[in-house]
């Protein structure tokens, strides 16, 4: 579909998108197919004309079918085969289902893939892309009336086509077996397991069913409060995590799912015992009024948070409509929730979660002598305040009071690069321990405050940060703010805990010991870094982490929070003065100065190689040159180049050449960080070589003649369009680009100026940045196999070799994925949205969790074409 079509040439959509500063993308689910576009509201019209267009006119040939048929093949390796958890969890579907299409991996079965021509797209393209069978979602700065003239003007020049018969899809039979699947696996360190059940969805479940089986998956496992988590993880103590999840927004009947990781040397069969336990206690007993209650102000206050944001708003009218919903549905939903009562809920856990009728998962350790006992609107011109308190604190505001919500974001200098030597972990482990009990609360007590008072709010360790994050509700505010003053001014770090966060950050850490990026990653922050701080692990060892006292993290916590290291950025339902009175009663109290230690400057050490040999049908290429700091005078020349070489996605030199052309690879980009360009990318393994060589081709190129005009000319209007949609785009992005521009020194109009800078580069500067950065010899970062490996070194021989790069200096090694928007991220239905914060928080479920959850959930939303 974004292809050639009789009135447009291929990449002529994509160019006319990026040249506007917007993004697009297409992703299939299990029920429906969906493009989208972020723009600005000039262009709707513009987009209109090409989807309309892309309808019925799209040239379908042999080489196109062929080469994106390749690039969905890699996508399956890429997507499914390197991943033991999403195997097994095509095993699961494929079981849970007797009868229903949902049992089909969406992207499809691999030797499927491999059969499908020109004939087959023709067939589905002609039966299914008319208007008649689609619905259009707009969602931002534009009227009603406005939408409806340009649909008019564009979709309804496009002829009707047949009429479609309804969706009937083959009935499910009765499930009256408990049903099992286990996979082992080398590259699995932490086992797990995860128990589901066919239950009703939106659109097939009875009156007030669907909304009890949301909030049962709430109250049962959608967090840190959850019952599964404070079951297994607080009192017991034999999980590193535990959760539940119900996929509401399906046509058909759908999934209602528990998970969970044992800690420790805790059994797997004990941990899905107890939690087995969990769902009989609610099916038996039910769930007491004030349980149900905060459950429900969780969920609504969910939906709430959800309008800040006009792509969560179009997915969660565009999921419901296209599954048979309506706007009245989404309209009424939050009513609907509140009216569910506590016997729906026990009524619903005892009919449809009974374990005879459920099929459960098993994700092994593989060991070689034993086997293991299964037991709103972008916000371009934005008005940016100065606001400073009495006691000299300054924070950057933002007013809208569109959506009542407000976002505080904050930092500290400081960070990972503060762990003392032999306690790396440290800062880590002091974020994740933030809500776990300040001042006179203890942990359980001040989770219950922090949910009474309608907010969330999170910490996290960067390299040279702390940074903060909160999100709340107006009307509750003051609960929120004392809470928040608690958690920076009087944090416990009592030890138990320490001793359940610490076990869960083993946990991740024992579950990454045997994954070939991990260990790629380790082995490449040495080989770069050699002893400095940035080489050292984040999430610390099992050994560093075991020495962290309580004496410690105060100690650490004192050092860090001080007020001279401190920005801040609010966003959102607040005006100044009450900020100005905020601001003070939050860190008015906090020391005055901070006390790091220096942290020397280092440039990564590139021109070698570093591998990692696994046998995995994928090859990771990860290859790094010099970056260029953001104070420096050519830093938006480097960035212009790097948007035209592959950081734009679909317009770059290197998805043009190794996707679009050859169909080698589903992903190809260029990152441009502080220290280092990226390009990152994954192929087949017996074409690691070729593809490696189209890379350097494509950058060697860059360096010797740089971008044409034709190239800069569009680059400067995608970054400079982009920045309001990407960045702007809600509260908490424009919280979180407030406090970036802070660190670096940035002032308040650099919004206004960026434009200008951008603007008024040459295309000689642009040139004379690749020719500085992309003429060092890179470090090139591989994860695959040893043949795969030898095939790259004679390649590289031939031609890295006249650039002066010894083969014998080379060590093989891998990078961590480039940071791009994944579409499947953005749409990935009504519960994703209104439920992610919550199956995200840390306690509720480790980052693997969430992994993994969104795994089971991308079977239903899966990216495809662009």
């Amino acid at each position: 579909m974004f292809k050639a079509t009789t009135n447009h040439a291929a990449g002529e959509f994509d160019r006319a998108v990026f040249e506007i500063g917007g993004s697009q993308n297409a992703f299939t689910s299990s029920d429906y197919t969906a493009f989208y576009q972020t723009v600005a509201p000039s262009a709707l019209e513009l987009m209109m004309s090409f989807e309309a267009d892309r309808m019925r006119n799209l040239i379908l040939t042999d080489d196109v079918v062929k080469t994106e048929r390749d690039v969905v093949i890699e996508e399956r390796r890429s997507s499914t085969d390197t991943n033991p958890q999403d195997v097994l969890h095509e095993e699961i579907d494929a079981t849970l289902w007797q009868n229903q299409p949902y049992r089909i991996p969406i992207i499809g079965w691999m030797q499927e893939i491999e059969q499908l021509n020109r004939v087959d797209a023709t067939a589905f393209y002609e039966k299914y892309y008319w208007p008649n069978n689609s619905v259009l979602i707009v969602a931002g700065d534009v009227e009603p009336e406005t939408v409806k003239v340009l649909a008019e003007k564009t979709y309804g020049k496009v002829a009707r086509g047949p009429d479609l018969p309804p969706r009937i899809r083959p009935v499910e039979p009765e499930q009256n077996t408990r049903r099992t699947v286990t996979l082992s696996d080398a590259r699995v360190s932490v086992p797990s397991f995860s128990t589901q059940w066919v239950v009703p969805s939106y659109h097939t479940a009875k009156p007030g069913e669907a909304e009890a089986l949301d909030l049962l998956s709430e109250i049962l496992g959608g967090g840190n409060r959850s019952r599964l988590y404070q079951a297994l993880a607080v009192q017991q103590g034999i999980a590193s995590s535990a959760c539940a999840y119900f996929q509401g927004t399906m046509l058909d009947d759908t999934r209602f799912a528990i998970y969970g990781a044992p800690r420790g040397d805790a059994k797997l069969a004990d941990l899905e015992a107890a939690a087995a336990a969990e769902v009989a206690r609610i099916a038996k007993d039910g769930v007491s009024s004030e349980e149900l209650g905060k459950a429900k102000e969780r969920f609504v206050r969910d939906m709430i948070f959800a309008e800040d944001d006009q792509d969560d708003l179009a997915c969660i009218y565009g999921s419901t409509l296209a599954t048979g919903g309506t706007v009245k549905d989404v309209e009424e939903r939050p009513s609907r929730i509140r009216r569910v009562t506590a016997a729906q809920i026990k009524a619903v856990a005892a009919r449809y979660l009974a374990f005879d009728r459920s099929t459960t998962g098993y994700l092994l350790p593989k060991t070689e002598n034993e086997e293991m006992t299964l037991g709103a609107q972008p916000h371009a011109a934005m008005n940016i305040q100065e606001v400073k308190s009495e006691k000299g604190m300054i924070a950057w505001l933002v007013e809208d009071h569109t959506v009542e919500i407000v976002n505080i974001g904050f930092a500290f200098n400081g960070g990972i690069t503060q762990d003392p030597v032999g306690k790396e972990g440290m800062a880590n482990l002091m974020a994740g321990l933030f809500i776990e009990g300040a001042g006179n609360y203890d942990s359980d007590a001040f989770q219950m405050k922090l949910d009474d008072a309608g907010a969330e709010m999170g910490l996290e360790a960067q390299r040279h940060y702390i940074c903060g994050s909160v999100c709340m509700l107006p009307k509750q505010q003051d609960a929120a703010f004392g809470l928040l003053r608690l958690a920076l001014n009087a944090p416990r770090f009592d030890q138990g805990p320490i001793d359940r966060v610490r076990a869960e950050i083993v946990s991740d850490i024992v579950g990454s010991e045997r994954d070939p990026d991990a260990i790629a990653q380790r082995k490449w922050l040495r080989a770069i870094y050699g002893t400095h701080p940035f080489s050292r692990p984040g999430e610390g060892t099992k050994e560093s982490l075991a020495g962290i006292t309580p004496s410690d993290l105060l100690a650490f916590h004192k050092a860090i929070f001080a007020r001279d290291g401190l920005h801040i950025a609010v966003v959102g339902d607040i005006d100044a003065n009450t900020l100005r009175e905020r601001l003070d009663q939050l860190f008015g109290d906090l020391p005055e100065q901070q006390t790091l230690a220096p942290v020397a400057d280092v440039v990564p050490k590139l021109g070698q190689l570093v591998e990692e040999n696994c046998d995995l049908p994928q090859t990771s290429l990860r290859l790094a040159w010099p970056g260029v700091k953001r104070s420096a005078p050519d830093h938006f020349a480097t960035v212009l180049m790097n948007d035209i070489l592959g950081g734009s996605g679909m317009t770059s030199r290197l998805f043009e050449e190794v996707r679009e052309k050859r169909g080698l690879a589903y992903h190809v980009s260029s990152e441009l960080t502080l220290d280092k360009l990226l390009v990152t990318t994954e192929t087949r393994s017996d074409c690691a070589a070729q593809t490696l060589s189209i890379v350097r081709d494509v950058v060697k190129q860059m360096a010797q003649q740089g971008p044409t005009g034709a190239e800069l000319k569009a680059a400067k209007k995608h970054l400079i369009g982009t920045y309001a949609i990407d960045r702007l785009g809600s509260t908490s992005s424009i919280a979180d680009r407030l406090l970036d521009l802070q660190i670096h020194k940035a002032d308040v109009d650099y919004n206004q100026r960026r434009a200008r800078s951008i603007g008024r580069v040459t295309l000689k500067q642009v040139k004379a940045a690749a020719k500085k950065l992309l003429s060092a010899e890179p470090a090139i970062l591989v994860v695959g196999r040893r043949w795969a490996a030898r095939m790259s070194k004679e390649t590289h021989l031939a031609f890295l070799l006249p650039w002066g790069f010894s083969w014998e200096e080379r060590i093989w090694r891998p990078v961590g994925q480039a940071d791009h928007a994944d579409p499947r991220s953005r749409f990935a239905g009504l519960a994703r949205h209104w439920r992610s914060r919550r199956a995200s928080r840390r306690n509720g479920a480790p980052q693997h969790v969430c992994r993994l959850l969104q795994n089971t959930l991308a079977r239903h939303q899966q990216a495809a074409g662009g």
